[in-house]
């Protein structure tokens, strides 16, 4: 973009657009470029000084296209160039102003006989004299009496309203939020845009219901809503936010085309708690799997350390032993503890072992000590009881018989045999 210009004064918040949306706050000093739209806010104005040697002078809530039509600019309400300012006052000081005069200030310009020209929302203030009207410095149509018909300006100047949008903040049971888009003066024409919600950390259908459309603010109004559903949730989570973006205007600029949703929790901030049940498997199973089950969900992961312990069952001979960190991630209320069972030839009892958790993060422990128990799947062992071999074949009265006792598996008991 060629440079245009430079900002020689400044009050209060001035931005720059440039034609593909893009926009910069502006500061004494800044330059200004061919094919900007400058837009003052509320209670701001600016000098702008052209370098063709023109200044313009913007008051609040007006703007101006610097395209090569326009070197000198008068504001919709009340700001004009200075030179036509200064005949202006003279003017309604009774003072007459001949050709040679205005030829002056409007350099090449003639001056017109015309009613006073007057502003939207003064009164008109009756015949004056002559007045100055230059294609250098145009006024809006509105300011041009009707019965002056000799005055043909090569050049109007068209300034358009500003639609901004507004900001909102919920609690997550309000059930509606509102935004509010205004615009900076009434148009004489429907203004339309286009608005749409973004996710930013609050999600369409989890915390939010998204919206998109077209509004419309009716001729002679400044303002109209966007209303957007909140869901109200049993989750406990930090605060969360969306966007409202406003796009594609008709008879209107956009100075703040997006809006931030801010929704606040309502859950209390109690932590869920975690329990771990029981389980029972038979020996040849070869696993065994507990559960650790979160009371609701939760926004963030919810950490615990785990470890088996013995009680009648051994490590190594009846489980292995296990132990780490579990997690439930965020929005679940489940993980799993997995036990390698040991499967022997050992006719054995029932046995158990404990699986503890301990330290739990974004947690509290319920029932933090889950029992397994572990069936045996071996038959109990038959006893035999036979004469020795030595003594099959009979012995002498009064001498001693040798009796074998056997049994068909090994047990993890003493088996004891009673003999009548």
């Amino acid at each position: 973009m060629a440079q245009a210009g430079s900002i020689k004064a400044i009050s209060g918040s001035v931005s720059a657009q440039t034609s593909t949306g893009q926009v910069r706050e502006l500061n004494v000093g800044d330059m200004v470029y061919e094919n900007e739209l400058i837009v003052t806010s509320n209670g701001s104005r600016v000098t702008i000084e052209l370098d063709n040697g023109k200044t313009i002078n913007l008051s609040e809530n007006a703007q101006v296209l610097i395209d090569e039509s326009v070197t000198g600019v008068v504001d919709a309400r009340d700001a004009v160039v200075s030179e036509v300012e200064s005949l202006q006052a003279a003017l309604e000081a009774g003072e007459e102003i001949g050709d040679e005069e205005a030829t002056a200030a409007g350099e090449e310009d003639e001056a017109h006989d015309y009613d006073l020209a007057y502003l939207p929302g003064d009164q008109a203030r009756g015949e004056v004299g002559s007045y100055l009207f230059g294609t250098e410095y145009a006024l809006p149509e509105e300011v041009i009496p009707e019965e002056t018909g000799e005055i043909e300006p090569e050049e109007i100047v068209e300034i358009l309203p500003i639609l901004t949008i507004d900001d909102q903040t919920v609690n997550e049971d309000a059930g509606t939020m509102t935004f509010t888009v205004t615009l900076s003066n009434p148009s004489s024409q429907d203004v339309t845009f286009d608005y749409a919600s973004a996710d930013v950390t609050a999600l369409d259908g989890s915390d939010y219901t998204a919206v998109s459309g077209t509004g419309t603010i009716t001729a002679g109004s400044t303002t109209t809503t966007i209303t957007v559903d909140i869901t109200d949730d049993d989750i406990a989570e930090p605060t969360e936010t969306f966007q409202m973006n406003l796009t594609n205007p008709a008879n209107a600029t956009i100075a703040d085309g997006q809006g931030i949703g801010t929704i606040l929790d309502n859950d209390e901030p109690e932590l869920p708690t975690l329990t771990i049940d029981d389980q029972t498997v038979n020996e040849d199973a070869g696993t065994m799997t507990f559960t650790v089950t979160l009371s609701n969900p939760s926004s963030q992961d919810v950490t615990f350390d785990y470890a088996s312990a013995d009680v009648t069952a051994l490590d190594g001979s009846d489980y292995t032993a296990v132990s780490g960190t579990g997690t439930i991630t965020a929005g679940s209320t489940t993980t799993t503890i997995t036990v390698d069972i040991t499967d022997d030839d050992i006719a054995e009892p029932t046995e158990t072992f404990q699986m503890n958790l301990t330290n739990p993060a974004n947690a509290t422990i319920a029932d933090g000590q889950g029992i397994g128990t572990i069936l045996d799947n071996d038959a109990e062992p038959q006893v035999h009881i036979a004469v020795a071999e030595a003594d099959v074949g009979g012995v002498t009265e009064g001498d001693t018989v040798n009796f074998v006792v056997t049994q068909d598996a090994i047990s993890d008991s003493d088996t004891t045999v009673t003999v009548n």
